[in-house]
C-alpha cells in the first residue's frame, strides 16, 4: 500500500494523470458505518463529488464535521447506490473525525512502476519512494550527487507521516555516510537533541516541501530557509 501511495504522490506532483478506487477493507463495530457501509464497497463520493483517493476521503469527512449527515455514493456487487452515514468525533487526537472504517485504494497507473525493497516491511519509507520515482521520471539526478537518507510515510496526496524508531534511522542513516536528513514534522520532538554528529536534519510534512530541501541542497543553495526540528 505505501508503495502504490508513494508512486500517486510522485505521479500527482508531476501531473501525471492515474486513477483510484478506494474501498472499504473493514468496518468497526459500533462506528457510523456500522450496518451502513460493508467491506468491499467502493466509495465514489462524498455528497456528489468525487472522491480520488483515502485522504481525500479523510479531508471529505473532516470538512463536513461531527454530526452532519454525508450523502456517499458506493458501488456494492456491480449496483451504484447512496447511503448516508453521519461521523462523529473521535475519543483520540485532536480534532480527529471518524465514520468507522479502514479505507484502503487500488490505483491504475498509466504505466508499471517497479519497486525492489527486498525484506522491508511498513510503510515507514513511503516519502523516501515517492523521490525515488519522482527522481527516476524526471532529467538528470534530483540529488546533485549528494547522498541523503529520510523516513515518513506519505499519503497519495503528498502529506508526509510520523513513523516510529527515528533515532535508530538517523544513526543508521550517518553510518550509512548519509550528510542530509528528510525527517517528518511530526516526529520533531524525538529528534531534537538525538541527532548524530556529522548529519543534518530537516523537518518536512509534505512532497512539495521534502522536494525543495532536495534540490536547494542539490544546487548549493542557501539552506538557512529550510524548516528544522526545534526545541
Amino acid at each position: 500500500n505505501s508503495q502504490q501511495e508513494a508512486v500517486a504522490a510522485a505521479f500527482g506532483e508531476l501531473d501525471i494523470d492515474y486513477t483510484s478506487i478506494v474501498t472499504v477493507v473493514t468496518v468497526g463495530d459500533g462506528f457510523p458505518a456500522d450496518g451502513v457501509l460493508e467491506p468491499g464497497d467502493q466509495i465514489l463520493t462524498v455528497d456528489g463529488d468525487p472522491v480520488d483517493g483515502v485522504s481525500e476521503l479523510s479531508a471529505a469527512f473532516a470538512d463536513s464535521g461531527a454530526g452532519v449527515p454525508v450523502d456517499l455514493g458506493i458501488l456494492r456487487e456491480g449496483a451504484e447506490q447512496t447511503v448516508e452515514i453521519t461521523p462523529v468525533a473521535a475519543t483520540e487526537g485532536p480534532n480527529a473525525i471518524v465514520v468507522g472504517i479502514q479505507p484502503g485504494a487500488v490505483y491504475e497507473f498509466p504505466f508499471e512502476v517497479t519497486v525492489n525493497l527486498g525484506n522491508v516491511g511498513g510503510p515507514s519509507a513511503g516519502m523516501m519512494l515517492a523521490l525515488g520515482v519522482y527522481d527516476k521520471l524526471t532529467p538528470g539526478a534530483l540529488t546533485g550527487g549528494e547522498h541523503f537518507a529520510g523516513t515518513g510515510t506519505i499519503t497519495a496526496g503528498g502529506d508526509v507521516g510520523p513513523i516510529g524508531g527515528i533515532r535508530q534511522k538517523m544513526y543508521g542513516a550517518e553510518t550509512a555516510g548519509a550528510e542530509w536528513f528528510l525527517a517528518p514534522v511530526s516526529n520533531c520532538d524525538e529528534v531534537v537533541g538525538h541527532i548524530p554528529a556529522g548529519l543534518e536534519v530537516f523537518a518536512v510534512s509534505t512532497m512539495d516541501e521534502a522536494l525543495e530541501t532536495v534540490e536547494t541542497i542539490a544546487s548549493g543553495g542557501d539552506t538557512s530557509s529550510l524548516a528544522r526540528c526545534d526545541a
